[in-house]
């Protein structure tokens, strides 16, 4: 992939965002034959809120958010968006806290970029919760299909994506850092609880 482009990039990262929510309306759609008053777009808003969360804290963990990297995590998703619902957490601990932009990330010091990236992953911690509760419950009904794998797949391409949107080749150090701390994220936000949902 190092040799594409950083609009190509991320078009390939669109297309497999499409992919997780084409898969994310079919456990939908299984979920609310039995919970009718269950909202397939939740389910997106939590996908979306995961899915930014750990894009930031790849794209800072070198202490330098690039702005293609900040275009890619703020434009990826459709129905979330990450900073709104952090900045509505941080003003309910302190009243005058003053909103935070993608553009106001970049111009952070470094451990500010990994510091309120890492506060964003806790906010949205309770979101994948409930995203990974819900559809592991599914998953473990429905056995002809691997759905967590399939979205895991379709994800992982997205984080190789973000790995080379800066221009870096993806078989450097500082890229497979960044893939590497995206999936660890991924995992313990959603794959560890939603295999914690499949056991119950």
């Amino acid at each position: 992939m190092a040799q594409y482009s950083a609009e190509q990039l991320f078009g390939l990262a669109q297309a497999k965002y499409d992919e997780c929510e084409a898969i994310i309306n079919e456990i939908s759609t299984i979920v609310k034959g039995v919970q009718e008053d269950f909202d397939p777009k939740v389910a997106m808003i939590c996908f979306d809120l995961i899915i930014q969360a750990c894009l930031l804290n790849a794209s800072v963990q070198d202490g330098e958010l690039e702005h293609n990297e900040k275009v890619f995590v703020q434009n990826i998703t459709k129905h979330g968006d990450l900073l709104s619902l952090v900045n509505s957490a941080l003003k309910e601990h302190d009243a005058e806290w003053i909103d935070v932009e993608w553009d106001d990330i970049g111009q952070f010091q470094a451990e500010t970029q990994q510091q309120f990236a890492q506060i964003s992953a806790a906010v949205v911690d309770p979101y994948a919760e409930t995203f990974a509760g819900i559809f592991g419950i599914v998953d473990k009904v429905v056995t002809e299909k691997d759905y967590m794998n399939l979205l895991y797949d379709a994800v992982g391409t997205m984080f190789v994506a973000l790995a080379g949107i800066d221009g870096d080749d993806i078989d450097t150090d500082v890229a497979r850092e960044e893939g590497c701390l995206a999936f660890a994220i991924y995992d313990t936000m959603v794959n560890d609880k939603w295999k914690k949902a499949m056991e119950q």
